[in-house]
């Protein structure tokens, strides 16, 4: 009943072994799950550190290097004989009724061409040279 016992309020605890054992568990779930979050952590600073401070410098001296304007590099070879051809046409209009214009009637014009030119272009000592090829 109602009557105090010193084996009913006993301020000393008693672990049954099974019950120490199943505290063991609970306790490594919180020792992975802190290293798991810490890993994350100096992952995320790491990928921090990569993306804002050392990437822009690995992307910028590639940069440069590609695109320096040194003897014997890609640019330099680009930028003295240039790997498209360029053409451009030419067309020419005659005026075939040149004494009727000049008494004050409408021209009368015939188109002539194209003419069509490819412009090879060689940067060789400062002078620029090119061939007209029709």
């Amino acid at each position: 009943g109602s009557e105090w016992t010193p084996d009913r309020y006993s301020a000393t605890v008693h672990f049954p072994v099974s019950s120490f054992g199943a505290q063991v568990p609970i306790m490594r779930k919180c020792v992975n799950w802190l290293f798991l979050a810490g890993s994350g952590l100096v992952l995320i600073i790491v990928v921090i550190v990569l993306y804002y401070g050392i990437l822009p410098i690995l992307v910028r001296n590639q940069v440069s290097k590609t695109l320096a304007l040194n003897n014997g590099t890609d640019a330099w070879d680009r930028f003295v004989k240039l790997p498209v051809p360029l053409y451009f046409g030419i067309y020419f209009f005659n005026l075939v009724n040149l004494e009727a214009v000049l008494q004050g009637e409408k021209p009368i014009v015939k188109e002539v061409g194209p003419w069509v030119y490819n412009l090879s272009l060689q940067r060789d000592e400062g002078k620029i040279q090119h061939r007209t090829r029709r």
